[in-house]
C-alpha cells in the first residue's frame, strides 16, 4: 500500500471518517507536513495547530509555515506557546516530559473547543521502533512492547481520542512523498542532538542492530504485532476488572481496597496497576514495570507506611484498607479548613461581615459583657472568639496567612508562648492547609487564630468591660 492507503486503512480501522474533523499536530517538519498534504488531497475534513516550546529560534518561522500551509490548504490554523524551560524547572521534569504534557493539553482543549473529533499526531513506524526500544530500556514490562496505539484514549481528554495514522509509514517512505510532491519541510535540528535518548536510540543503538540484522526495524514490529494481538484479549479482561474494582468517579484520583485487590491473581494486579498509572499520567510515556513493583511492595508493606511517591508527579496513599493514587503530593482532605487568600483590615468599632478566601468568610462586632458564654467546639476546632475589647491596642485589625516561624499565646497556658507550627502539628492541621490558615492580627501580635483559643493576652477577666466577638464561616 502507498502512503495514502495506509492512512486511509488506519482511520478506517478506528472509525474515523472523512467528514469528522481532525485537528492535526502540525510541526513543520516531514512527518506533519506528509500527513496534512495526504488528509488535504483525500478532502478530508482537518484543521491544523502549531505549538511553540520556545525552546529554538526556528519556532516564529515553523509557525508562519504552518500557518501558510493551512491557507494554502483553505483549512483554519491555530496556534499556543509556552515556556517549556521554565515549565520544566518549576514542575522538576524533564525538557521532553514537559514539552508533551504542555503540547497535548493545547492540542486537547483546542479539539474541545472546535468540536473535533480526534487530535491526530505523525507519529511514524521508524518512531513506533524507537519508542519500543525505549520500553525495552526502561523495563516496562510486556504492555511496553506493544509501542503506541493508532487509536487512544488518554488522560488528556476522556471522550476525544488520539490517532496515529502514519504508524505504518516507514520513514523512507515520508522522504519520497516529500520528493514526489516537491514538499519541503523545516528540518529540526534537535533531532540530532544525543543527549536525549530517543536520538541516541535512533543514530546509534539502531544502526548497530541493524549491522546484527538489517531486517531488524520490520522483524521488531513484527513481533510487537503478535503481542498486540495476544494483549488485545488480555487488556479488555484486565480492563473489566479494573472497572470492577477501581473507583475512578473523581477527577485526577483513583481509589481501591487493598484487601479486594489482594484477592485477583499476580498478573491482574500487575495490569490494574498499569492501567491506574496511565490512567492518571498526563504523558505519552510507558510506565515501567518497576514502579508497578514499587507500588505493588507499598500495598503490601507490613509496617503500613503511608505514602509513595511516583514517576510523573503521582501519589499513592494508604488509608485504611484503601489505596489511593493521585497527582497532588497531599492525601484529599475530608473536610474543609480555612484558608485566606490575601490580606483584608477591618475597624473593629463597626460591625462587618467579609470574605477572605473561598466559602470562608470572618464576622466581628463589638457586645456587652453579658453576651459572654462558653464557645462550643465543632469537630475539636473553636471558630469564634470571645475577648475584652479594651486589650486591643489598634484601631484597625488585620486578617493574614499564618508566617513561618510565629509564635503565639493561646488562652489556656497561662502567657506561655508557643510555635504555630506546633499548635498545628498538636491539633493534626493537615500540612498542606497550614500555610494559608488566617490569624486576626492586633499590630504585632496575633489576637486570634481561627480554629484555636484566642490569645491570652485579650482574655475575659472581671475587669472587662466589654467583648469584641469573632467567627469564622466555613461553607461545608
Amino acid at each position: 500500500m502507498d502512503i495514502q492507503q495506509k492512512v486511509l486503512h488506519s482511520l478506517n480501522t478506528n472509525q474515523i471518517s472523512k467528514n469528522d474533523l481532525i485537528l492535526l499536530g502540525v510541526s513543520g517538519g516531514p512527518d506533519s507536513l506528509v500527513m496534512a498534504h495526504v488528509l488535504h488531497a483525500l478532502n478530508w475534513n482537518i484543521a491544523l495547530a502549531y505549538f511553540d516550546h520556545q525552546l529554538r529560534s526556528q519556532s516564529t518561522m515553523e509557525k508562519a509555515f504552518v500557518q501558510q500551509l493551512s491557507e494554502n490548504h483553505g483549512v483554519p490554523f491555530y496556534s499556543g506557546k509556552a515556556d517549556i524551560a521554565g515549565t520544566a524547572q518549576h514542575e522538576r521534569k524533564s525538557i521532553e516530559e514537559a514539552a508533551r504534557e504542555k503540547r497535548y493539553l493545547f492540542l486537547f482543549s483546542t479539539a474541545q473547543e472546535i468540536n473535533a473529533k480526534a487530535v491526530a499526531v505523525a507519529h511514524t513506524a521508524d518512531d513506533q521502533v524507537e519508542t519500543i526500544l525505549m520500553h525495552i530500556l526502561r523495563g516496562s514490562g510486556t504492555r511496553g512492547l506493544v509501542g503506541m496505539q493508532t487509536y487512544s484514549v488518554t488522560a488528556f481528554h476522556p471522550n476525544i481520542p488520539l490517532v496515529r495514522p502514519l504508524l505504518d509509514v516507514w520513514r523512507e517512505e515520508i522522504e519520497e512523498y516529500c520528493q514526489q510532491f516537491s514538499l519541503s519541510p523545516k528540518q529540526d535540528a534537535s533531532n540530532q542532538d544525543k543527549t536525549y535518548l530517543r536520538n541516541r536510540i535512533r543514530h546509534e543503538l539502531i544502526p548497530e542492530l541493524q549491522s546484527y540484522n538489517a531486517g531488524f526495524k520490520t522483524n521488531l514490529l513484527h513481533m510487537s504485532d503478535i503481542i498486540k494481538e495476544d494483549w488485545g484479549f488480555l487488556d479488555q479482561r484486565y480492563g473489566a476488572i479494573f472497572n470492577e474494582i477501581v473507583d475512578h468517579t473523581q477527577n485526577n484520583q483513583l481509589q481501591f481496597s487493598s484487601v479486594t485487590f489482594n484477592q485477583i491473581p499476580i498478573g491482574a494486579q500487575k495490569a490494574v496497576l498499569y492501567h491506574c498509572l496511565t490512567k492518571l499520567n498526563k504523558t505519552d510515556e510507558q510506565m515501567d514495570h518497576q514502579t508497578v513493583l514499587r507500588l505493588m511492595e507499598f500495598i503490601n508493606l507490613q509496617e503500613r507506611k503511608k505514602h509513595l511517591s511516583l514517576p510523573a508527579q503521582l501519589h499513592a496513599f494508604r488509608k485504611d484498607e484503601y489505596i489511593i493514587l493521585t497527582h497532588s503530593s497531599f492525601l484529599p482532605l475530608e473536610k474543609s479548613y480555612p484558608q485566606c487568600d490575601g490580606e483584608y483590615s477591618f475597624d473593629r468599632g463597626k460591625p462587618f461581615r467579609i470574605k477572605i478566601g473561598n466559602e470562608i468568610e470572618l464576622e466581628g462586632t463589638m457586645r456587652p459583657k453579658e453576651a459572654y458564654r462558653k464557645p462550643i467546639p465543632s469537630d475539636g476546632f473553636y471558630w469564634e472568639a470571645f475577648m475584652d475589647a479594651k486589650r486591643i491596642k489598634n484601631q484597625t485589625l488585620l486578617v493574614r496567612r499564618i508566617l513561618a516561624g510565629e509564635r503565639y499565646t493561646p488562652l489556656g497556658m497561662k502567657g506561655k508562648q508557643i510555635k504555630v507550627s506546633d499548635l498545628f502539628i498538636n491539633k493534626k492541621v493537615p500540612a498542606q492547609v497550614r500555610k494559608s490558615w488566617p490569624a486576626i492580627v492586633d499590630g504585632s501580635l496575633i489576637a486570634w487564630i481561627p480554629g484555636f483559643a484566642p490569645s491570652h493576652i485579650y482574655r475575659i477577666g472581671e475587669d472587662t468591660e466589654e467583648i469584641y466577638y469573632l467567627k469564622l464561616y466555613i461553607a461545608k
